[in-house]
């Protein structure tokens, strides 16, 4: 399965070995394609994701579980602040992202 999120953790994986790739926005994008489970789970980060991805990105608040044969593309925001909350609709649009592909392997 192919998932788009903003976030991995270890704790995702179910089983299997993770490998992890940063890559480019523009590599990012073509990986995105068309056909993509979204488990973005803040909904103006979701709306930031359709306007800068050119794709339909929901919102979609999911415990997510990797297995082997999974991929999970990343778009992180990169802002972080002292006091845990979500962030606004301007932090997000402007915010830097960096974009990692995480394939899931049985070893």
């Amino acid at each position: 399965m192919k998932l788009l999120g903003t976030t991995f953790s270890p704790s995702m994986l179910k089983r299997g070995v993770a490998r992890v790739f940063e890559v480019s926005e523009e590599t990012f994008c073509l990986a995105v394609g068309d056909n993509f489970v979204s488990v973005v789970s803040h909904e103006n980060t979701a709306h930031i994701l359709t306007k800068r991805l050119g794709k339909t990105v929901q919102f979609n608040r999911v415990n997510v579980e990797l297995r082997p044969g999974d991929v999970l593309l990343c778009a992180i925001p990169q802002i972080r602040f002292d006091v845990a909350r979500e962030y606004t609709d301007e932090e997000i649009a402007t915010a830097p992202f960096r974009f990692f592909v995480v394939e899931v392997n049985e070893k």
